[in-house]
């Protein structure tokens, strides 16, 4: 999987699990539609911080086994 710039392209829809970064480090992010900002956000999985992330990638599957 190759990580995807936001500035090409966004996660679809709401509520959705992905690793994202902020160039400092990776997230287990939800991206979703915070009605504060009224703009699509990542947040931190299990907190309220958001994150400024430059790039995301979906959650890669889990294994089999």
């Amino acid at each position: 999987m190759e990580w995807i710039s936001v500035k090409d392209r966004l996660p679809d829809g709401d509520n959705v699990k992905v690793l994202a970064t902020d160039g400092l480090g990776v997230h287990m992010s939800i991206f979703y539609y915070d009605r504060w900002v009224k703009d699509y956000v990542f947040r931190y999985q299990g907190s309220k911080h958001r994150i400024q992330s430059t790039h995301w990638m979906p959650l890669p599957k889990p294994p089999k086994e």
